[in-house]
């Protein structure tokens, strides 16, 4: 008899004590596409406990992201209680939370201007770069400039043709509960405050 009871209170307890109740935003920070704007942002209705990686967090690791698998093994509470996400992590990263209900946030960038960012940004930021021209500087990185934003929403298609890459990112995009535009970062912010 006592069985009866206890069992369905320890299933309760542990189904809430995963976590998996609480919504997650997951904010995926393309590069160069104003995240480190919008990042701020959002740490302002969100308690420091609830974001990952809280600012505190970005500092000690140098402005940093941190490794989802190594920060879900080394602190599980905290790890289940993440409200919001933020991170250079491509689209299935979420998944390491086993959550019921996410909601996806990005910025996106016109290829160009956001390849252009890149560059002045590896120039400043990469050792023994700062002299170098734009081309070396994409041909060293080419990870970081084909295709990039797209292969942020299909990391699982990286060997299909681009079309096809192109064309579900476009559907999972649809799929996101908020998507902004760099160059019109203001309106974005107004829209999604709506």
């Amino acid at each position: 008899m006592i069985h009866q009871i206890v069992r369905p209170l320890q299933e309760k307890w542990l189904d809430y004590k995963s976590g998996k109740h609480i919504p997650l935003y997951f904010f995926m920070h393309i590069p160069k596409t104003a995240g480190t704007s919008f990042r701020i942002m959002l740490n302002r209705p969100f308690r420091r406990t609830h974001i990952l990686p809280s600012q505190k967090e970005m500092h000690k690791n140098k402005s940093g992201y941190i490794n989802l698998e190594e920060f879900a093994a080394e602190h599980p509470w905290r790890f289940s209680r993440i409200r919001m996400f933020i991170g250079h992590e491509k689209l299935g990263a979420e998944d390491i939370f086993q959550r019921e209900q996410v909601h996806h946030l990005t910025f996106l960038r016109d290829p160009v201007q956001r390849c252009i960012s890149a560059v002045k940004h590896k120039k400043r930021m990469e050792p023994g770069m700062a002299d170098s021209s734009p081309e070396e500087i994409v041909q060293r990185f080419r990870h970081s400039f084909k295709n990039l934003q797209t292969s942020y929403f299909t990391p699982d298609l990286l060997h299909e043709p681009d079309d096809i890459r192109l064309e579900r990112a476009i559907q999972r995009m649809k799929q996101f509960m908020f998507v902004g535009i760099t160059e019109s970062f203001d309106e974005s912010i107004r829209l999604l405050r709506k």
